[in-house]
């Protein structure tokens, strides 16, 4: 069944409703609020900020809150190991570093965390990449291989290799460092309420 052009449609690029609001209109009650205090800004603002220095709390937290910025976290210059090519390796010794730097007062806790995240991913996106070149490696070596087992000769056999068990670098900083109530690592999320 097909469907026939309905003239009722929208058609591209045409507004659903032409006579509507046009671009760049301002809404009347911010046009009506200028024009009161047109000239009397700068004297309302110095009058609010006077009553804020002189101790009304409101007014001097909405004064701060628009002054200063919301402090997140302040970026803290962290210089990690060089990284050896083994990222086992590189976690344990980059995980180390930043025990010894909250240990030493140079980072939060809270910062480790963020950092034992980002030293994980590091190492699990190394982990990837040495895994795809392993790969690779061998699938360019079957051709040779299976070349070799038609002339008669034997594949040589591939040990087997036990995977060792991942410990997470977070769960590390858990048992290393004692949290305070409250705090919790970032990305750690918060379980919902039961209903």
């Amino acid at each position: 069944m097909s469907n026939p052009e309905r003239s009722w449609q929208f058609q591209k690029g045409q507004s659903g409703n032409p006579a509507g609001r046009p671009k760049g209109a301002r809404n009347k009650a911010t046009i009506a609020a200028e024009t009161l205090l047109d000239g009397d800004a700068d004297v309302l603002t110095r009058a609010a900020l006077d009553q804020a220095i002189g101790g009304n709390g409101a007014l001097l937290r909405f004064f701060l809150s628009r002054l200063l910025a919301a402090a997140k976290h302040q970026p803290t210059p962290f210089a990690l190991p060089e990284l050896t090519g083994r990222p086992a390796r590189d976690a344990a010794n980059a995980c180390n570093a930043v025990m010894q730097a909250v240990a030493a007062g140079e980072i939060p806790v809270e910062q480790a965390f963020r950092l034992a995240d980002l030293i994980e991913r590091r190492k699990a996106a190394q982990q990837e990449a040495m895994k795809e070149e392993r790969i690779e490696a061998a699938r360019a070596q079957r051709p040779a291989e299976e070349s070799g087992e038609a002339a008669g000769e034997a594949a040589p056999a591939r040990p087997a290799a036990a995977p060792a068990p991942i410990v997470p670098l977070k769960t590390v900083f858990q048992t290393v460092f004692s949290v305070p109530a409250g705090v919790r690592p970032p990305g750690e999320r918060v379980a919902a309420a039961p209903a």
